[in-house]
């Protein structure tokens, strides 16, 4: 799936092994590199650039688990 968006930049995401059997993330690569997060930044999406999911029918029970993984949050917790 490709977006065009407003400043003429495409953000695609591809998932080529997806299907019914395939649900789960193996890795996932953002521009070619590897992506252990959880989450990505609004940022990163107005730059543009690339996804790719490696999908499977097992679980990676070793992918994106660590603190740094986590979705932050950008309010202050009272």
């Amino acid at each position: 799936m490709t977006i065009q968006l407003a400043n003429q930049k495409k953000f695609i995401i591809q998932a080529p092994r997806n299907s019914p059997e395939n649900v789960y993330i193996q890795d996932l690569k953002w521009n070619g590199k590897t992506w252990n997060k959880n989450y990505i930044l609004h940022k990163q999406l107005q730059e543009g650039g690339s996804f790719t999911f490696t999908m499977s029918n097992k679980a990676n029970k070793t992918r994106g688990i660590g603190v740094a993984a986590e979705p932050f949050s950008m309010t202050k917790a009272q």
